[in-house]
């Protein structure tokens, strides 16, 4: 019997900072692979910080 596999996508964003995307993100993704044994991938994709108007 074969099994295909889907590819799922989740994002965590707000225009906040501080409010725990990071940490929910890597927590996230933690369960993901060594409970449930998805291979996860991590991107961060923060707005450049350095920048000020």
């Amino acid at each position: 019997m074969e099994t295909t596999k889907e590819i799922l996508k989740i994002s965590f964003a707000t225009q906040k900072g501080g409010v725990g995307k990071s940490t929910m993100t890597s927590l996230l993704a933690s369960v993901l692979h060594y409970r449930l044994g998805y291979n996860v991938l991590i991107m961060d994709c923060d707005f450049p910080q350095h920048l000020t108007s």
